[in-house]
């Protein structure tokens, strides 16, 4: 049975179908989320893999595909992607922030810097800037 059938039968409210498409689609999450892992410290691997069930779940509720788009799985890929970048969008603007120091700066005006990498935005903002945003 092809994707794009079990689709049909998700989208009639057959539990099973959902399930395949959702277990079949595992690998595809997992090398599209590759690029976040590490980035995000509030996720893990389960939790990248329960996004993807997400994103199939709300393709089939809201019936957003049709066969005429072309494969399945190149709809979904598409749509796990925009859903990523989503979250990685929300992520960066709620905890992120990143630092750096400036380690030395040359007499033409040039200057190396350090990066430390990112802390939390509340170490940041004070409870008013976030109120105010």
């Amino acid at each position: 049975m092809t994707h794009e059938t079990m689709y049909e039968k998700a989208r009639g409210g057959d539990e099973k179908a959902l399930a395949t498409l959702i277990s079949d689609y595992k690998p595809l999450f997992l090398s599209q989320s590759k690029m976040y892992w590490n980035r995000m410290e509030t996720h893990d691997v389960d939790d990248y893999l329960q996004e993807g069930a997400i994103v199939i779940w709300k393709i089939v509720d809201k019936g957003n595909y049709s066969t005429s788009q072309g494969g399945f799985g190149a709809y979904l890929k598409s749509a796990y992607t925009l859903h990523l970048a989503g979250l990685w969008q929300k992520y960066t603007m709620k905890n992120l922030i990143p630092t750096a120091e400036v380690l030395h700066t040359a007499d033409d005006g040039s200057f190396f810097t350090r990066n430390f990498g990112a802390g939390y935005a509340d170490r940041f903002y004070t409870v008013s800037d976030k109120a105010e945003k």
